[in-house]
């Protein structure tokens, strides 16, 4: 087992000031975000396992939400800090994958999506996400 700068005896004390229902957990190392994650009831046990994993942490942060909003929150934070450990952003309301617009729109590459980003100046976020609002806005726009 490897040493961690957060033991299980920290984590267990720690249960009794700690939201337990759902909710979008991050770790940070040094003060930077490595990782988010998320848990339908709440985040020690699954920031536990990760004691053991390849991510280094030294602190984390437990943010509080509604089953429904899981998906959602743990995508804004991976859009905006593009945590080192985090390979892909959960699908959310909010931003899209080019693989999930494709499917969506029944087009076969990337060639159109890039045209209309490119066309309408629309962020890309993490090489291949998009907000969807602005994107399928200027996607009918453009016929």
């Amino acid at each position: 087992m490897n040493s961690h700068p957060i033991s299980m005896t920290a984590m267990v004390l720690s249960r009794t000031f700690v939201h337990r229902g759902p909710c979008v957990y991050l770790l940070f190392n040094s003060g930077e975000l490595v990782y988010v994650g998320q848990n339908r009831h709440g985040g020690l046990s699954r920031i536990s396992t990760h004691l053991e994993s390849e991510i280094e942490f030294d602190s984390f942060f437990i943010h509080p939400c509604s089953k429904r909003m899981l998906k959602d929150i743990e995508a804004e934070y991976i859009i905006l800090h593009n945590p080192k450990y985090n390979k892909s952003v959960p699908a959310s309301s909010k931003y899209w994958s080019f693989s999930r617009i494709k499917e969506h729109l029944k087009i076969w590459n990337d060639k159109k999506i890039i045209a209309v980003v490119e066309k309408y100046h629309i962020q890309v976020f993490l090489d291949k996400y998009v907000e969807i609002e602005p994107f399928l806005k200027a996607w009918r726009s453009d016929g």
